[in-house]
């Protein structure tokens, strides 16, 4: 079998670049936490003294978060037995790939499907002013939470879809992949 036919039709090529995203994701996750301690990233890398991974980095992050969900779903589809359609909707995914989700998840889902086609590389989705005011409302419900005591509506950035969502997330998925590929390879 020739090698792109082969890692075309393997999972586990699928969900070691799953992994391989993961990893990225959360090299990236790390810079944004490591606030001003990343002064010596900024300089090893050759960044301007002002910038700050916690606000370049967010929609970065949640693109390979998204990308290796993706491909995590694509590689349980594989292993089911089926050809993982050539989508990126990781709600559609999910149910291809028979993950259980609860309503919240799917709404990370739904924002990291944003981030994945167009989010975690533009500003705005290409000639589609509805679908960039639709992903904002949709960040803007998920990720944050009414600040209380306050008479006007001030909001603060909540603990959703930081790397404790995405890896439970993840975890759920690839559990599933791990049972099901070590039980086909017996």
């Amino acid at each position: 079998m020739e090698r792109y036919e082969r890692e075309k039709s393997l999972s586990i090529y699928w969900a070691n670049r799953a992994n391989d995203l993961r990893g990225a994701a959360g090299a990236i996750w790390f810079a944004i936490q490591s606030g001003s301690k990343s002064h010596q990233i900024h300089q090893e890398l050759g960044l301007e003294s002002g910038y700050s991974f916690a606000v370049a980095c967010p929609a970065v992050f949640m693109m390979l978060c998204g990308l290796s969900l993706e491909l995590l779903y694509k590689a349980l589809i594989i292993e089911i037995g089926n050809r993982p359609p050539e989508i990126h909707d990781l709600r559609r995914l999910s149910a291809v790939a028979q993950i259980t989700m609860s309503v919240d998840d799917f709404e990370l889902l739904d924002i990291l499907t944003a981030h994945i086609t167009w989010a975690g590389k533009y500003p705005v989705p290409r000639g589609d002013r509805q679908k960039w005011d639709k992903h904002v409302e949709r960040m803007y419900a998920a990720l944050t939470d009414p600040v209380p005591g306050m008479i006007i509506g001030v909001v603060r950035r909540n603990d959703r879809l930081y790397w404790e969502d995405y890896s439970r997330i993840w975890d759920v998925a690839a559990t599933r992949y791990w049972e099901l590929h070590h039980k086909r390879s017996r």
